[in-house]
């Protein structure tokens, strides 16, 4: 059987700028879960008129206290201050925000990301889900930094971070998969 050069296998296409490829439909974020991600969460929840409650980053842990959230300083450090469940609920907005812009956007748009989106799964076969890695299925991956306090969905690894005030501040690094509509 011919296969044409222009089909695209969807399950090898990156999910999201920063993502890449671990291994076949196993992408992991390149650095841990910015703090920006989680307003642009927070935003759409109260766009969206959604409580945010239980959606609030614990601030107790940071020496900087509330000046760490909201603050365009702090917009691309580690998130922290967020529960494995809170980050779990994230994941799970993520990948439907994602999905809904994976439909919105038309297979001759201009952007690059999506056409090759369009190109690989022009039948909209699949939908993008957002999820926290497991350590034993990212472990050797050479970018990953864990020099302090990371949570997988199977472990803890790392040093608590000097600059918190407890060993209870987590980053996050999310893996992202195709899956089957």
């Amino acid at each position: 059987m011919f296969l044409s050069t222009t089909n695209v296998d969807p399950l090898k296409s990156i999910p999201s700028k920063g993502f890449v490829i671990i291994r076949y439909n196993y992408f992991l974020s390149e650095k841990p879960t910015p703090e920006g991600a989680w307003e642009d969460y927070q935003l759409d929840l109260t766009e969206r008129h959604i409580s945010l409650i239980g959606t609030y980053p614990d601030t107790s842990i940071l020496h900087v206290g509330e000046k760490y959230y909201n603050n365009p300083k702090y917009m691309s450090a580690p998130l922290v201050g967020v529960s494995k469940v809170q980050f779990i609920a994230f994941c799970k907005w993520r990948s439907d925000y994602f999905n809904k812009l994976k439909n919105y956007w038309p297979p001759w748009c201009s952007n690059k990301y999506w056409r090759q989106i369009h190109k690989g799964d022009p039948n909209n076969e699949y939908k993008i889900e957002f999820f926290i890695p497991a350590y034993k299925d990212v472990k050797d991956v050479a970018f990953l930094d864990c020099k302090y306090r990371t949570m997988f969905s199977d472990t803890i690894v790392g040093e608590p971070n000097p600059a918190f005030n407890n060993d209870s501040a987590y980053t996050f690094y999310t893996a992202a998969r195709y899956v089957k509509r």
